[in-house]
């Protein structure tokens, strides 16, 4: 027997060098839109992290998202439902409402007026301390309306890492009975409404830059035709368990659909039969859950027999096989 050598060891970080994914949280908000519905997505500003992407509300978990903070300035908390046991999960509702106001001005409460939204502190919104805001303002967080659908943890090559959860709000009569509207603030360059399927084409045309998050929620919810049976869906815990997803990235050569072999970077989820993470001896050799990048295209595909998306088409799952080409020319 011969003991592992620190020899060996090369390569493995040290505490102050190892990555550590921190917790944040992200709301897909949508209002309905003529006969469908739109998502709201906020292009980062350039000199940011993650510069020039579109992306979805959100960000870092603060101390001041605290569940005891809340809970002794809140006495009233206790009509919520009850996360004593689960403080991290309220904390991070609490940070996803806490960024949606600051990055975009809108208030998820549906007890306001439009006289009470109209007093809320719009200019340097993220200069007073949100706990505070609500408490002078008499605002109670809508905690309770906001499915937790997706939750994701940045792959470790990635220079910075984040364990995000995604959750769902619908804004439609905020904007219609409130007079609620989208102010972006210093982390944006812009912001935009789109339907699902626009926002991937516009991605394709390399119109926009969308991160694989972005791109796999868009990709789950290009079929629904309304925000409400976006809703009825991610309230599903049936149709919609809820996973945590690290992705892995490898490159590989496969098909195109057009039958012709490619070089690309493939990124698998749970799930699939060739996810590391997971025991695979009782999944199907054909199992898929996975996004293909080739330098024409992008595939997403998720075989009916993985649970972990909602590969649903009108409440019935399916095999999903999707390709977007990538045109030539790019804006960015």
């Amino acid at each position: 027997y011969k003991p592992l050598s620190f020899s060996k060891m090369k390569g493995i970080p040290t505490r102050k060098t190892m990555k550590v994914a921190k917790i944040s949280a992200s709301i897909v908000l949508t209002k309905e839109h003529k006969n469908t519905f739109q998502v709201l997505l906020l292009q980062r500003k350039k000199s940011m992290s993650y510069g020039g992407a579109w992306v979805f509300p959100g960000g870092k978990v603060d101390k001041a998202d605290s569940y005891t903070d809340w809970k002794e300035n809140f006495p009233g908390t206790s009509q919520w439902r009850d996360y004593t046991d689960s403080h991290m999960e309220f904390t991070r509702r609490i940070c996803a409402i806490r960024e949606t106001y600051e990055e975009t001005g809108i208030m998820l409460d549906k007890t306001l007026t439009s006289e009470k939204y109209s007093k809320i502190p719009q200019a340097n919104r993220n200069t007073t301390p949100f706990v505070t805001i609500c408490k002078d303002f008499n605002i109670q967080p809508d905690v309770d309306a906001m499915p937790n659908f997706f939750n994701v943890i940045t792959p470790e090559h990635m220079p910075a890492r984040f364990n995000t959860g995604f959750y769902h709000y619908d804004i439609t009569k905020l904007m219609e009975e409130q007079g609620q509207s989208v102010t972006i603030d210093h982390e944006s360059d812009s912001y935009s409404w789109f339907e699902p399927r626009v926002a991937l084409e516009k991605f394709a045309k390399r119109e926009i830059f969308l991160e694989p998050p972005q791109i796999m929620i868009l990709f789950m919810f290009m079929n629904c035709t309304s925000a409400q049976q976006m809703q009825d869906i991610v309230n599903n815990r049936d149709l919609m368990p809820q996973h945590t997803f690290i992705p892995f990235f490898f490159k590989t050569k496969t098909k195109t659909p057009s039958g012709e072999e490619q070089e690309c970077v493939r990124g698998v989820l749970n799930g699939d039969s060739e996810y590391p993470y997971e025991n695979n001896l009782y999944r199907p050799s054909n199992s898929l859950n996975r996004m293909n990048i080739f330098s024409t295209g992008m595939q997403v595909q998720v075989t009916k027999d993985v649970r972990t998306l909602p590969n649903i088409v009108n409440g019935k799952r399916r095999d999903m096989d999707l390709f977007l080409p990538f045109m030539a020319k790019s804006k960015l």
